[in-house]
């Protein structure tokens, strides 16, 4: 935390990405971290480094005031797609399909016995 945003100064510029930077004077709701903003300075500048070759690195990481404060937050986005599988819906319409076939089934030969019936209960 410091009173301006802040970047990377040494010469060991790794990949860097700013994951926050802005004021957090009025999000800061413990004692001990209010009081460390009010002491230091509520902008807060959350930086990700990535070292792959760390036998390269030559330097402790530096910061310094970067040359302006714009405020950064990064927008997350998550999509949940929710799929169906093709089997699951092949296999309900079949079990569908197979139900009506046999009730189809059912009702002509109920039907055809019910006539038989008749017929020879009047001779």
């Amino acid at each position: 935390m410091s009173e301006h945003r802040q970047q990377r100064t040494d010469a060991d510029r790794h990949s860097a990405q700013v994951q926050f930077a802005g004021t957090v004077t009025g999000q800061v709701r413990d004692p001990v971290l209010r009081e460390l903003a009010g002491n230091r300075g509520s902008y807060l500048t959350k930086t990700q480094v990535d070292v792959y070759q760390p036998s390269q690195t030559s330097s402790d990481f530096t910061f310094g005031n970067a040359p302006n404060d714009d405020a950064y937050r990064q927008l997350v986005v998550v999509y949940d797609n929710v799929a169906i599988p093709i089997v699951v819906i092949l296999l309900a319409g079949f079990l569908m399909a197979g139900i009506v076939a046999a009730v189809v089934v059912f009702v002509v030969f109920r039907r055809r016995g019910l006539g038989q019936r008749r017929r020879n209960f009047t001779m």
